[in-house]
């Protein structure tokens, strides 16, 4: 992995690569090997006061699954000098293992037509910060595509992972330290 950041008078600009190559020599897997090469680029403007905004992407290529590219967004505004509001958004994936897609075992067997996961989330909140209290309480949402799961159609059958169509996730999280 290469990354680097430059900063200057409009913000600060982080870039990067990464090659990342995934083997496996198995006797219930088999030989198998993937390569992924990421791309990254991500901007940070900290110029109006108690307003903090980056913006980035990474592009993924996966030598199994192809392109993808992953946007997000994180806001960040000062109302106290120990209160923040904040907001982000993104989105993400999960590929499948190598377990997920060869394993053949007695009571499982793995699926080689799954396809990634891709998910959406979002998240608002507020957190205050002083030198003894950090407390954080937000909402977020999270809603996953092809979701990878493993099931079994009666008692009889082996385990094995299927893609669903959607899983939509609503909450509230608190945090105190």
């Amino acid at each position: 992995e290469l990354n680097n950041t430059f900063y200057s008078g409009i913000g600060d600009f982080g870039l990067g690569l990464e090659l990342r190559n995934e083997a496996i020599n198995s006797n219930s897997l088999g030989k198998r090997s993937r390569i992924n090469y990421g791309f990254f680029g991500e901007y940070s403007f900290n110029k109006i006061q108690k307003l903090l905004i980056n913006v980035g992407a990474y592009g993924n290529y996966n030598s199994d699954f192809g392109w993808q590219v992953l946007p997000g967004i994180d806001i960040g505004y000062n109302v106290h000098h120990n209160v923040r509001l904040f907001a982000n958004a993104g989105t993400g994936q999960r590929l499948p293992t190598y377990t997920d897609l060869y394993y053949k075992g007695p009571g499982n067997i793995g699926n080689d037509q799954l396809k990634p996961e891709h998910s959406f989330h979002s998240e608002a909140g507020v957190k205050y910060n002083s030198e003894r209290i950090n407390t954080s309480l937000s909402i977020f949402q999270k809603n996953t595509s092809d979701f990878i799961d493993w099931v079994k159609d009666s008692l009889n059958q082996p385990w094995q992972p299927q893609n669903f169509k959607k899983i939509n996730s609503n909450g509230i999280s608190f945090s105190a330290d």
